[in-house]
Order: C-alpha cells, then sequence, then structure tokens
C-alpha cells in the first residue's frame, strides 16, 4: 500500500506539471494571439499624427513639432508615411517613432497631396499642382512625372496605375504602368475623378461630379467581362468624401445625404446585385468617410457632435459592418479626414 502511494505521487506531480505547463503554453499563444490581433486606428489631430487601438485605448502621439497631414501604413505597416510642412515626405519606424526620416530628394516647392505608397513597397507617389511624380524608395530617383493628372491610385498588384484629368481635349480616365510601358485610355469625360481600384485590381470605381452630389461608377476590366463600360452605381454620393472598397471586392462604402434628413450618412453598395443597405442613422450627426477594417467584418468612419454637423469637428467611430455596435474611439478633436486601419496579421 505505501508503496503504490509512493509510486502514485511522482505521477500525479508530473501531471500536474504537465498540465501547467500546458496551460502555461497556451496562455502564452493566446497572449501572443491577442497581441498580434490588435487593431490600431491612424489620424491626425492639430497636425501631429495619432494611433489608438481600435477599442479607443492606448490613444499614442507618432509625430508632433511639425505640421504634419495625409498619414498613412507602408505595405508592410511597419512604417508610417506623412506630409511634413505641406512640401516634404517624411515617414516614421514604428518601432523607433523618435526617428523620423526625411526624404529631401522628394522636397517640392508646392504643396503634396495624395501621397501613396505602391502596394509592392518600391515606389512613394504624389500630387503637386496637377503632376503626378513617381519615385523609386531604393534609389530616391524620380522615375515618372505624368503632367495634367489630379488624382491617382494604384492596382493592388501595382503593375497599374489609374489616372484621372480634367483637360478638355485629353480628359477622363486613364490606365497607365507606372513604368510609362503602357497606357490605356479608359473614359474620356474630363469630369471623371477619384479612380480607385478594387482589392483583385479587375475593377475600377471613380466619381463623376453633378449638380449637387457626386455619381459613383464601376468598371470591370477583367478579361472574363464582356464590356469595359462604366456603370452608374449610385447617384448621390456627398461631396468632398470619400468611398471604399470592402476587402472582397463585393461592395463598397460611401457617404450620402440622400435621405429625409438630407444629412450625410454612411451607406454600403453591393456591386452586383446593387442592393443599398443605410448603415448610421444619426439625423442630428455628420457620419462620413467609411474605411473597412482588413478582415472585412467592420468599419470605421467618422462622426460630428450631435446637432454640431456644421462644424467640420469630428471623432473616429467603428461600428460591425451592418451598423450595430457604433463606439466613438477619439474625442471630438479631428478634421475632415480619412482613418487609416492597421491589422497586425
Amino acid at each position: 500500500m505505501k508503496q503504490n502511494i509512493v509510486q502514485t505521487k511522482p505521477i500525479m506531480n508530473q501531471r500536474i506539471i504537465f498540465t501547467l505547463g500546458i496551460f502555461s503554453i497556451l496562455s502564452l499563444m493566446f497572449t501572443a494571439c491577442f497581441i498580434e490581433s490588435k487593431e490600431q486606428i491612424l489620424f491626425t489631430q492639430d497636425n501631429e499624427i495619432y494611433v489608438v487601438d481600435s477599442d479607443g485605448n492606448n490613444l499614442k502621439k507618432i509625430v508632433s513639432s511639425y505640421s504634419n497631414s495625409s498619414p498613412s501604413w507602408s505595405p508592410n505597416y511597419d512604417q508610417i508615411l506623412f506630409i511634413l510642412d505641406n512640401s516634404t515626405v517624411a515617414s516614421v519606424d514604428r518601432d523607433k517613432l523618435d526617428e523620423i526620416e526625411i526624404y529631401e530628394e522628394f522636397n517640392q516647392e508646392l504643396p503634396i497631396k495624395n501621397l501613396q505608397w505602391s502596394p509592392n513597397a518600391q515606389y512613394i507617389s504624389f500630387n503637386v499642382a496637377n503632376d503626378i511624380r513617381i519615385y523609386d524608395i531604393s534609389t530616391k530617383e524620380e522615375i515618372l512625372k505624368l503632367q495634367g493628372y489630379n488624382y491617382h491610385d494604384w492596382s493592388r498588384d501595382s503593375e497599374w496605375i489609374a489616372i484621372s484629368s480634367s483637360d478638355s481635349d485629353n480628359g477622363g480616365i486613364i490606365q497607365r504602368n507606372p513604368l510609362g510601358v503602357n497606357e490605356l485610355k479608359r473614359t474620356k469625360d474630363p469630369t471623371h475623378f477619384n479612380p480607385e481600384w478594387s482589392p483583385s485590381s479587375e475593377k475600377l470605381a471613380f466619381l463623376k461630379p453633378s449638380e449637387s452630389a457626386n455619381h459613383l461608377y464601376i468598371m470591370d476590366l477583367s478579361s472574363k467581362s464582356e464590356s469595359n463600360e462604366p456603370i452608374l452605381l449610385y447617384k448621390n454620393v456627398s461631396p468632398g468624401t470619400t468611398y471604399s472598397w470592402s476587402p472582397n471586392g463585393k461592395e463598397i462604402a460611401f457617404t450620402s445625404a440622400n435621405n429625409t434628413e438630407n444629412n450625410d450618412e454612411i451607406y454600403v453598395i453591393n456591386i452586383e446585385s446593387l442592393e443599398i443597405k443605410r448603415l448610421t442613422i444619426n439625423s442630428n450627426k455628420s457620419d462620413r468617410n467609411p474605411v473597412w477594417s482588413p478582415d472585412g467584418s467592420r468599419i470605421t468612419f467618422i462622426s460630428s457632435k450631435e446637432g454640431d454637423n456644421e462644424t467640420g469637428i469630428f471623432a473616429a467611430y467603428i461600428m460591425n459592418d451592418d451598423g450595430t455596435k457604433q463606439e466613438k474611439v477619439t474625442e471630438y478633436s479631428l478634421d475632415n479626414q480619412t482613418l487609416g486601419w492597421y491589422a497586425h496579421n
């Protein structure tokens, strides 16, 4: 009997140790997964750049003491690209926030806008006046300058850029290789602007202004498409706002005041069925500039204070993709901007 007891204790201890070890490993795995799944929202406030967790916690100032604008995550989400003092391109490493890299080779005499990083992380592009300039990041050399174009967007495979021009003789949407090798004229209407590629790089959306709103169009540029003619998706997109493709390429989120309240609200349209869903119903607030989360389950947007939707002061919000669970993640101190959403893979 004693012998049995003596033999049982080590076995029980081994089981306990083994169980605790498994629990510790699982705890570490859970903690690691939790950390790696953290989501952050990137925004500007009073010319300073901030990030905040998607639950509203851990607000952190990234860049200050300068006039900063248009921050965006690098394709690998390890750097933040932004415009410094209106005419200089700069970046900061996510893990070295006190070290700002200034790209002096990209300096301009006129203000820079529409700053972008190519999805393959090889190029930086931006607009200066009505010119588009593309630089090689490694060599710092300008590889292409396009004169007379006021909007551009990279295809997700970095094979093309979509550009738009308001020139009366050569205006419209153009699909062009970033190295200048090939160019395809897609539309001839000089009022077409703000082209954006779908995640598959097979479709292209753009806007056309009307008297009081913008019309949202889409073109199917894939080899499977029988026609590349633009299709009108929606007639009443609010001017001065941005739209966003869903990660699966099936829907587009946008802002519209085409409702009984005549108030900016967030909508989603299915590009196949043309079914439209209204996601926000805040009759005394202005909701605009939706951006999908990387997994497509949620949408971030900016919203004004209740009863104060004409001042142009906003807070960042997050909601589920069906409009439920709307939560404020920043204070009411933001201007009209498009937020940047980052999620650890």
